[in-house]
């Protein structure tokens, strides 16, 4: 009898490209599953047809065991919300479907994001400061789905991160839906969001932040779009931490902040921990496993040998 082969799809706008395609096999195999990993490219703003499609069709097809959605999350959301027989609250309240998965034939829909956010960022504030709390302001680039979560870590957790909040994006639309998600948490007035025309406002938002305080590139520029969010002659805050949501791609951001490291006295860190932690977030919900720290931590070393054996 022919032994079922079951499926994980990655959905995103260049899935072939990232290292994934080389750390999941290997990651699989400890987990003592064989599962295959299926990408499925979708270029920006598709149609609602699109998503509908996919979405449909792991809802009925019984190898595909559930699928981590990046750059689409949202879209997916608004037009192919009503294929899933059950969303998350993270979902609902974010509008957004990271995570597929399934019990039994139900299809559930999930945001993540908040969960990988929150522990990369307080490992980032860890390695920068010695504390996975801190007091500086952050200002993140970008109000999609990744940049929105952050934000939302910052305000629920008042205690722990107690700077203001800076956002910029470029879309009024993308502004007002992080607006209408996040005041209800932004207790004590912190959040500032702004439309930003072009780069060069973002420059003058970035040259405008205090010391010590954090720039989070969370616009996706430099892997699925090309380009930066800033201008190459943009100064980081001195003393402060630059954290490039992005392992992969162009990476002009990261750069540009690796090159002022020393005379700005920056921490920098790249997307990397934040890409693993939410790989193995999604599997563990694929896979209906649990994957504690001391797991993720073996995890982690095979995937950080297989990253720098590509990378060389």
């Amino acid at each position: 009898m022919k032994m079922e082969i079951h499926k994980m799809l990655f959905i995103g706008v260049t899935t072939k490209k990232s290292i994934v395609n080389h750390i999941f096999p290997e990651w699989i195999k400890m987990l003592g599953s064989d599962l295959l990993l299926e990408c499925i490219d979708i270029p920006m703003n598709s149609a609602e047809e699109d998503y509908g499609f996919y979405a449909n069709k792991i809802k009925t097809d019984a190898s595909i065991l559930g699928a981590l959605v990046t750059t689409h999350k949202s879209s997916l959301y608004k037009s192919a919300k009503d294929f899933f027989d059950e969303l998350a609250e993270s979902s609902v309240k974010f509008g957004e479907i990271g995570c597929v998965y399934k019990r039994n034939t139900r299809m559930i829909g999930e945001a993540t994001d908040v969960l990988t956010i929150k522990h990369a960022f307080e490992n980032i504030c860890l390695a920068h400061q010695g504390s996975p709390n801190t007091s500086s302001d952050i200002c993140i680039l970008g109000c999609g789905g990744a940049g929105v979560a952050l934000a939302y870590v910052l305000l629920s957790n008042q205690s722990q991160f107690t700077g203001e909040v800076i956002m910029t994006d470029a879309k009024t639309e993308r502004v007002k839906d992080a607006k209408n998600s996040l005041q209800q948490y932004d207790t004590k007035n912190r959040l500032i969001i702004q439309v930003v025309e072009d780069m060069s406002k973002n420059d003058a938002v970035v040259e405008s932040l205090r010391e010590s305080s954090f720039v989070v590139n969370a616009t996706g520029m430099g892997k699925d779009i090309p380009g930066s969010p800033i201008f190459t002659k943009t100064l980081f805050p001195k003393g402060g931490c630059v954290w490039e949501y992005n392992y992969r791609g162009e990476l002009g951001f990261y750069r540009l902040a690796m090159s002022q490291k020393e005379g700005q006295q920056l921490s920098v860190f790249d997307g990397f921990d934040y890409f693993l932690y939410g790989w193995s977030t999604v599997i563990s919900r694929v896979l209906n496993i649990t994957i504690n720290d001391e797991l993720f931590m073996r995890l982690r070393d095979v995937a950080i040998k297989i990253y720098e054996a590509y990378s060389e």
